[in-house]
């Protein structure tokens, strides 16, 4: 019997994932536990692992193509064996159509004009902005730097990307434990880095997209709220443009905190996002705090020695 492939839920959060590409095409042999497809959620990317050995028989999706978690994209099982196409695009559930009332509301909107604004592109900000968006509300996002937040761009995702390089500089260098043979290996940081860059601006075109798809008005530039009108409305100045909302969300997060030690300002030093960007190994370093993100990095600079 043909074993379903499904988009995985990788986490709580997940709901949708979008297939980056096939790694198998219809007809090819796939053996368990090999990787038949490529997906990217809005926190990272990853590879796919098939549940069951046999050939590919059915793909219902296609590269590009954002499928809720799931939903069956495809089939494996033996050659010449019939699989139902009732997971195909074709026989998905249409999707809720806005409410009337919803969609007039938007339509009898002045120019900058809306139901609700976002300050604030990470996380928490675009998936709110997506949200209200689904249920009818004009919506209008703001963030002054990149979609996705410190987590995306300054956080998890990049550190895990560098470390992902670092455990496998280190596993070739002590491949001889497991009677591997590799002579002088070595490490390429700009390189590095670089494939770290790649992935995070992957991932936040992918955000830009949802954003897009979804009617969300996106404004790269600082917001400042101006004040509140009598009925409630909400004033917001960004660029040189002013914005109005019924409602507001601040989503702005974090910002590293530079602790006040004597001398500290006298002297070079760096913070997770000089980290992040540096194609130049120090010849040596003091990591002050040992929480994720600084044993992330006395891990990555410690393999790299």
């Amino acid at each position: 019997m043909a074993t379903e492939l499904t988009m995985p839920k990788n986490d709580m959060d997940m709901e949708e994932g979008t297939i980056v590409k096939w790694l198998k095409n219809v007809g090819d042999k796939v053996e368990k536990g090999e990787m038949f497809m490529e997906i990217e959620t809005d926190k990272t990317s990853m590879e796919i692992e098939s549940p069951a050995a046999g050939v590919l028989l059915a793909q219902f999706y296609q590269g590009g193509d954002v499928v809720p978690v799931n939903t069956v994209m495809g089939y494996v099982g033996e050659a010449g064996e019939k699989v139902t196409e009732q997971a195909a695009k074709g026989d998905a559930p249409a999707a809720e159509e806005p409410k009337a009332e919803a969609a007039a509301s938007v339509a009898e909107k002045k120019e900058n004009e809306y139901d609700v604004a976002v300050i604030g592109g990470g996380p928490a900000g675009y998936t709110a902005a997506e949200r209200a968006a689904q249920g009818g509300l004009s919506t209008i996002l703001f963030e002054k730097n990149a979609l996705g937040g410190v987590c995306l761009n300054e956080g998890c995702v990049p550190t895990k990307t560098l470390l992902y390089s670092a455990k496998t500089y280190d596993n070739i260098k002590h491949a001889s434990k497991y009677a591997v043979k590799a002579e002088n290996p070595s490490f390429d940081l700009p390189k590095i880095i670089a494939r770290k860059n790649k992935v995070v601006k992957k991932l936040t075109a992918g955000i830009r997209m949802k954003m897009t798809e979804h009617g969300v008005v996106m404004v790269t530039a600082e917001a400042c709220i101006q004040g509140r009108a009598a009925d409630g409305t909400i004033t917001i100045a960004a660029g040189e443009e002013l914005y109005e909302a019924a409602n507001l969300l601040i989503c702005t997060g974090s910002e590293t905190v530079i602790p006040p030690i004597p001398g500290l300002a006298e002297t070079e030093y760096w913070t997770s996002r000089e980290a992040l960007q540096s194609k130049e190994l120090p010849a040596s370093l003091v990591i002050i705090g040992g929480g994720v993100i600084g044993m992330e990095f006395a891990s990555f600079f410690n393999s790299l020695g």
